[in-house]
């Protein structure tokens, strides 16, 4: 499990990458640039939370992994009907 507390404080999303190469928030707070592969006005949460990008995603992952697996129990112990594609989202 990842410890999400050393991200509190860090600027709040949607990031966008600019033409220009910035990561910007939503407030057109500078997050990150490219170009220059420097960090800008931002803050070390902001840091921490792009270097761990990678294992965040690994967790996305994992997780959904996890999801999959819990919900092929669930339809194996009380029968597909109560988990069918309508509930899951998926269609016929």
């Amino acid at each position: 499990m990842i410890d999400t507390d050393k991200y509190e404080g860090h600027t709040k999303g949607p990031w966008n990458l600019t033409p220009e190469g910035h990561i910007v928030a939503d407030d057109m707070t500078v997050v990150c640039n490219k170009h220059t592969k420097r960090i800008v006005e931002t803050n070390h949460k902001d840091t921490q939370l792009i270097a761990d990008a990678p294992l965040l995603l690994e967790e996305v992952w994992r997780l959904r992994e996890e999801n999959e697996r819990l919900i092929e129990m669930v339809e194996k112990a009380v029968g597909y009907g109560a988990y069918d594609e309508e509930y899951r989202g998926e269609e016929e």
